[in-house]
C-alpha cells in the first residue's frame, strides 16, 4: 500500500489495519512520520507565506480581474452572479458562482 492512500486515516483506522495485520510495525511508524512531516511542513508554509518569504501561488496560475470572470460567466449563460472572497488564516481564494437560465 502507498503511503498517500494513508493520509486522511483516522488513528483508529492505522490501528485497525495494524491489528488486522496489514500493516507492519515499521509501516505504521512510517506512515505516521509522513503524516507528521506533512503537516509541519504546510505549517511551515503559512509561517513564511505570512512573513512574506514564501507564496504558494495560485490554483489555476493566472489571474484575472474581476470583471473579466463575470464577464465570461454571462457570456457562459449564467445569472444572478455572485462573486468574492473566501479568507482563512493562511490564504485568500476567489469564488464566483451562478446560475443557469
Amino acid at each position: 500500500m502507498k503511503i498517500e492512500e494513508f493520509r486522511d486515516f483516522s488513528i483508529g483506522d492505522y490501528h485497525r489495519l495494524f491489528k488486522e495485520k496489514k500493516l507492519s510495525p515499521l509501516e505504521l511508524v512510517n506512515l505516521f512520520l509522513e503524516r507528521i512531516k506533512a503537516k509541519i511542513k504546510e505549517k511551515i508554509k503559512v509561517v513564511l507565506e505570512k512573513a512574506g518569504f514564501y507564496n504558494r501561488g495560485q490554483f489555476w496560475g493566472w489571474m484575472r480581474d474581476r470583471k473579466e470572470y463575470n464577464k465570461l460567466m454571462e457570456k457562459a449563460g449564467y445569472i444572478d452572479i455572485n462573486d468574492g472572497f473566501i479568507e482563512t488564516d493562511s490564504q485568500r481564494t476567489y469564488f464566483i458562482e451562478g446560475h443557469n437560465r
